[in-house]
């Protein structure tokens, strides 16, 4: 007897944490930082007003709800690998955690502290911060589904996710 399967048996839920990277559009409406979604709180967190006069004392009360990330470029890959990916023996929704791991802010600023000088003076202070272990986070789904196994450095998507950012700047300052 043949069982018939149903489109929920091919289901595979794409699950990414906080998402960084480029934005596709740089002309937001100066000042909405709303627009920005998560890019919002690493801008607030990495590039702040007031630069090297804010401190991050604890990258964790900045960011309370994740630390894992993951590239935007990554997740469209991961979303098109789930589009032709092939059923699998197993029945069952599938949900594919997709994260290149975390990226603590002392690690972001502390980089582009290091790659790009001309930022330093609005960069926060991170004396102050404690470092914390992070929780591990099961990818394997994403390996053995999708065949994702490779993701995008955190340091291409930290310098990615800034000149997306600066390059929103130039377009506010255009504005006045």
């Amino acid at each position: 007897m043949m069982t018939m399967r149903s489109t929920f048996d091919y289901l595979l839920i794409v699950l990414p944490p906080v998402t960084y990277g480029p934005l596709l559009n740089t002309k937001i409406p100066k000042g909405d930082t709303g627009a920005l979604a998560m890019l919002a709180i690493f801008y607030a967190n990495v590039l702040p007003e007031g630069g090297s006069s804010v401190d991050i004392v604890d990258q964790y009360e900045a960011v309370p709800f994740s630390v894992h990330s993951v590239d935007v470029r990554d997740v469209a890959n991961a979303h098109i690998l789930a589009l032709t990916a092939p059923p699998q023996k197993e029945v069952g929704r599938k949900r594919i955690i997709v994260t290149s791991g975390p990226i603590p802010w002392v690690d972001a600023v502390e980089h582009l502290r290091a790659t790009r000088p001309e930022l330093a003076g609005r960069l926060p202070n991170t004396s102050k911060v404690t470092k914390r272990a992070v929780g591990k986070v099961d990818v394997s789904k994403a390996a053995t589904i999708l065949g994702l196994t490779e993701y995008i450095d955190w340091k291409k998507t930290v310098d990615d996710t800034v000149d997306s950012l600066l390059a929103v700047e130039r377009e506010w300052a255009k504005a006045d």
